[in-house]
């Protein structure tokens, strides 16, 4: 085999190892609207506790170092929305609206009873709206890295994603359709760009919320702060030394915290 084509397979391989999503160890739901939802149930006993991963990522990309944990006390069922992980894209927009939606569904179908609900970032939006439009399904509420518009992220980040070229951004390890990344990417731009819902709206959140997150988060302590005020009764926690990926880098806090607080919520 000559050094060109070889050097072509390699490449090929590598393309290959980087696009493909890990082997499915869950199912999948069939929801309203066409959405084929991808769900993982980890754990055989306990409180369930639904786990809403990031934006642009996934099980394995956000819950790695949680799951296991959480797995130990309780069932654990974790999602992935539209275009994310092993779930394909629609043609529809992608809104943290319609992912509340999907996710309702998703528990109308397994009925798990009441979940308490941890979401890190783009997953703490969704929780929130979640728990805001249909708390008979949940318990209890702990978000990290979470924002209830898109100028409660920091300035400079924001004016990043407003100015750059989607064509630039890098894709997605493990996106299931890499061709479709860069429309994918612009969805997920103006999700990210667009998101405004007035803060008042967090005062018809009744489910107990715990709302926590890094010292050094892309998302600013004035606006965190502003969504515990808002958030009647609500906990908060504020990790030290801590940047946004608190699940990733201070799993055992979020561990901890999270299952103290929906241990202490009324049932």
């Amino acid at each position: 085999m000559s050094a060109p084509k070889l050097l072509r397979m390699v490449i090929s391989c590598l393309v290959v190892l980087l696009f493909a999503a890990p082997p499915p160890k869950g199912e999948f739901a069939a929801l309203p609207g066409g959405l084929s939802m991808y769900f993982e149930v980890h754990g055989t006993s306990g409180t369930p506790v639904l786990l809403l991963h990031g934006g642009a990522s996934s099980i394995d990309g956000t819950w790695s170092q949680v799951l296991p944990r959480l797995a130990k006390g309780h069932v654990v069922l974790a999602p992935e929305q539209q275009g994310h992980g092993h779930t394909a894209d629609l043609d529809r927009p992608l809104t943290y609206e319609q992912m509340a939606e999907d996710t309702a569904a998703f528990l109308a179908q397994r009925k798990p009873g009441p979940v308490d609900v941890l979401g890190w970032s783009d997953g703490g939006i969704v929780a929130l709206l979640l728990a805001r439009a249909h708390p008979e399904l949940v318990h209890a509420v702990v978000v990290t890295g979470a924002n209830w518009r898109a100028d409660g992220v920091k300035p400079e980040l924001l004016k990043w994603l407003a100015t750059s070229k989607t064509s630039d951004w890098p894709a997605k390890k493990g996106y299931p359709t890499p061709e479709r990344w860069p429309a994918f990417a612009e969805k997920l731009r103006r999700l990210w760009t667009d998101w405004a819902r007035p803060m008042e709206e967090l005062t018809d959140v009744k489910r107990p919320v715990l709302v926590m997150a890094g010292d050094k988060d892309i998302v600013t302590l004035e606006h965190t702060l502003d969504m515990h005020r808002r958030l009647k009764g609500s906990a908060l926690a504020i990790l030290p030394a801590t940047g946004h990926e608190t699940v990733r880098t201070r799993p055992e806090w979020v561990v901890a915290m999270a299952e103290a607080f929906f241990a202490s919520a009324p049932r």
